[in-house]
């Protein structure tokens, strides 16, 4: 009797973690829900609500904790320790600290994903988080039509580039460049007989329609590195017969979404085609502003990383080491774009990790 009571309570934890999972990924894409709690502070709000869950869900499972051996294992263990050595070098300890919480959290999640979630539950997972991207970038492409429901949110968002709920196109691009390839191995591993192959074909269109309507020119490059990744992988798993009849659903709806767009009769169309066709010419992309200015950050946090070599200067910290450093290489070449005095992010995650935790922390990334 009390075997069977001790397997009914396993079970349950195991369903109440596989549930907090969804609450993670629902709660963590849909901001907005915190916006009449922290107003302009959703990103906020939004962190503290994911740590909560995080450390919930640890205290049902620290009681039956059972480490699985994954092949990421170990570099996520180094690269969080890459993060806690380089503590002793960092110039703010408290921006430190609240990074490697962040970490210790996603480690934490990772963890409880590996350890407690079944095939089933994992698949839950996938759809729930395309699901997501759907809806979010469903409420992009409205917003590009006209219909702006959420616009409240941010309403003094000077843009004609779509954002969704995120108040930034840059960060809708960045988010959809994630989700699509998701909705893109749905479509591709379960083809257009199952709903899942359906759904995940309805995503794809949809998502790609978003992506394309943020004019985010990272993100689209971004998609394209992960399309021939996923190119490969297919061709050597599935031969080239499968290939290239699952390939041809991706051309036929891309088609459609070019056609969509050519038809839509809105003259900013015309806009999105011209800076999405400066990436294939150099000498646009030398008198772009947006551009230059994001180069010049590149190369102020590899000057951070030359004087920080091993350790960097800090998880967290590039931000307060960047007024200095900009300013030295805006000496040596005043004509760089100048935007602002301050800057918290490099726009590329490899270099932000090489100034902030040096060789060590980049080799674990």
């Amino acid at each position: 009797m009390e075997m069977k009571n001790s397997e009914q309570r396993f079970l349950m934890q195991k369903k109440i973690i596989s549930f907090g999972i969804l609450l993670i990924i629902f709660f963590s894409s849909m901001g907005f829900v915190f916006w009449r709690l922290i107003k302009d502070n959703d990103d906020l709000a939004r962190m503290i609500f994911v740590q909560i869950i995080a450390l919930i869900l640890f205290m049902f499972w620290v009681s039956r904790m059972k480490l699985r051996k994954t092949s990421l294992n170990q570099p996520i263990l180094f690269y969080a320790g890459a993060n806690l050595l380089a503590l002793f070098v960092t110039s703010n300890i408290y921006e430190s600290l609240a990074v490697l919480l962040r970490i210790l959290i996603y480690l934490l999640i990772f963890l409880l994903v590996v350890n407690n979630l079944q095939e089933k539950d994992v698949r839950r997972a996938f759809v729930t988080v395309v699901i997501m991207g759907f809806i979010i970038s469903a409420i992009g492409v409205l917003q590009y039509f006209g219909m702006d429901w959420f616009r409240f949110l941010y309403p003094a968002a000077p843009t004609s580039r779509v954002f969704s709920i995120l108040g930034n196109p840059d960060f809708l691009g960045g988010y959809l460049a994630l989700i699509l390839p998701l909705a893109l191995i749905l479509l591709l591993n379960c083809g257009l007989r199952e709903k899942a192959g359906i759904f995940g074909a309805i995503s794809f269109f949809v998502i790609m329609l978003g992506l394309f309507l943020t004019g985010t020119r990272s993100a689209l490059v971004a998609f394209g590195g992960s399309f021939i990744f996923l190119s490969v992988l297919i061709l050597l798993q599935k031969g080239m017969k499968r290939f290239k009849r699952r390939w041809s659903y991706i051309l036929i709806i891309s088609l459609v979404i070019f056609f969509a767009l050519g038809f839509s009769g809105r003259g900013r169309i015309k806009d999105f085609f011209f800076r999405f066709s400066t990436l294939l010419n150099p000498e646009t992309l030398k008198a772009d502003g947006s551009v230059q200015y994001r180069l010049s950050v590149w190369r102020t946090s590899i000057a951070m990383f030359k004087d920080h070599p091993v350790l960097g200067v800090g998880p967290g910290v590039f931000k307060l080491h960047y007024p200095i450093y900009q300013a030295n290489l805006r000496t040596f070449s005043p004509g760089i774009p100048f935007f602002s005095s301050q800057e918290s992010r490099v726009h590329n995650e490899y270099l932000q990790t090489l100034a902030e935790t040096g060789i060590i922390g980049t080799a674990a990334f």
